[in-house]
């Protein structure tokens, strides 16, 4: 937890050297309380200006492999610092300034301080991640003009299938250089790179059309596969937490602004993602699955 030097205490934590600066005097850190919340004993320097006049203290603690500075705002210069000394070392920022220092309880914030610190200084393993590949396949799927011309944008850079559910009068493309459709989505799942929608009503566009957009005879239960979908219908999401599922946008199709911002996000959408693994889902641990009942299933769908 610590070691001593000079009548005073380097205080580690998790094997990792801890420096602590109280930003010009504008905290109030006792060295002495903070060092026994973090467990350890004895008085450790705190720095006035770890960043400017005294930052050869931090140079001075490069020898250690791991370090925990409690400041972020100047973490881009002690990463510079470190790596042009030794690229293998380590440095950890955390911010003990916003996060307590200079809160409304600042005089009675040293074992927050000491928690902070403690957890930057923790080693937590790597997160599991799922690699997710999209190809650039995407469904449009609104009811009017605004469907369509977002539909024509992005069929430049991607593979665009046009789905109008009860669509308004709409004159057929000059040049059908998209696939339109007519129908209702009934069920979607999946994520980007993988998602799969049921249509009811799946009609292809008759294309003998003239003045407005005709269809051929429909059918139920059809199913796309897509991976982006972007929702310019009227009607509620597709998914729980819409918002949180990569691949699906729903602007709302009366405001402009929001709909073209979808439009350059989807195209960035092609290619390989990881995306961190929060939940191992194994259905043989749960009673409700063994009994063959059906039980809560909230934190799965909200995932």
């Amino acid at each position: 937890m610590e070691g001593k030097t000079a009548g005073s205490v380097i205080l580690k934590l998790s094997n990792k050297t801890v420096l602590v600066c109280d930003c010009g005097g504008t905290m109030r850190i006792d060295s002495a309380s903070l060092v026994k919340a973090c467990g350890a004993s004895g008085i450790f320097k705190v720095h006035r200006a770890l960043c400017r006049s005294e930052v050869a203290n931090f140079e001075g603690a490069l020898g250690d492999k791991a370090i925990v500075v409690g400041c972020t705002q100047e973490a881009p210069l002690f990463r510079e610092i470190a790596s042009n000394h030794d690229p293998d070392v380590v440095v950890r920022t955390v911010n003990i300034r916003e996060h307590a220092g200079w809160g409304e309880e600042a005089n009675r914030a040293g074992p927050k301080i000491a928690a902070l610190l403690s957890a930057a200084a923790v080693d937590v393993p790597p997160t599991p991640s799922v690699t997710l590949t999209s190809r650039g396949r995407i469904l449009v799927y609104g009811c009017d003009e605004i469907a369509l011309e977002a539909a024509r944008q992005l069929a430049t850079r991607l593979d665009v299938t046009l789905l109008l559910d009860t669509p308004e009068e709409v004159a057929p493309p000059m040049v059908m250089d998209l696939e339109i459709c007519r129908g209702h989505i009934a069920r979607a799942s999946g994520h980007l790179g993988a998602f799969l929608v049921a249509v009811d009503g799946y009609a292809t566009a008759d294309p003998s059309a003239r003045s407005v957009l005709s269809y051929l005879d429909g059918q139920d239960g059809v199913e796309i596969e897509t991976d982006l979908i972007l929702d310019l219908s009227k009607r509620a999401p597709l998914f729980l937490s819409s918002g949180k599922r990569d691949g699906y946008l729903k602007p709302d199709p009366d405001d402009p602004v929001r709909v073209q911002r979808s439009l350059f996000e989807l195209v960035d959408l092609v290619g390989t993602f990881d995306k961190p693994r929060y939940v191992d889902y194994d259905s043989d641990l749960c009673v409700h699955s063994r009994s063959e009942k059906i039980g809560c299933s909230r934190c799965i769908d909200n995932c």
